[in-house]
């Protein structure tokens, strides 16, 4: 068997959609919550769980990638991969792990609540680790 069927076969799996349906919920609590002036001096606490979100996010991103030929086995490696990731979802991905790598650059400024905006795209997140959302998904 190939690494990439069993990164797939791994990713299937419904407690890893459980574990990243976690972080994707706290990490959306984290960002709406250190919006508010009351939870300022929770700021730090709240950026901790953003970031190891985001890197559970990496990782899954990560994988995804590295598991795409799996999803296209008539294509070449390189072309299942670039397909991941030019698609609704590696963008939606892509977009989840970007500000928390934008943040490490922007630390000590004001840019840096703007960056934290596209976190609103991980909600879409949501989508492919929920039936429901997947429903209303298609509804649409």
């Amino acid at each position: 068997m190939k690494l990439y069927v069993a990164i797939q076969r791994f990713l299937n799996k419904n407690w890893v959609h459980y574990i990243v349906l976690f972080f994707i919920l706290i990490s959306i609590v984290a960002v709406i919550a250190s919006s508010f002036e009351e939870m300022s001096r929770y700021r730090l606490a709240l950026f901790g769980i953003t970031y190891i979100s985001s890197f559970v996010f990496l990782l899954e991103y990560a994988a995804r990638i590295l598991s795409a030929p799996a999803l296209h086995p008539t294509k070449s490696a390189i072309k299942a991969r670039l397909l991941y990731t030019l698609s609704f979802y590696g963008f939606v991905d892509f977009v989840a792990i970007l500000p928390c790598v934008l943040t490490y650059i922007y630390w000590n400024t004001e840019v840096v609540h703007i960056i934290i905006l596209p976190y609103i795209f991980i909600i879409f997140k949501l989508i492919r680790h929920s039936r429901s959302f997947r429903l209303i998904g298609k509804a649409l």
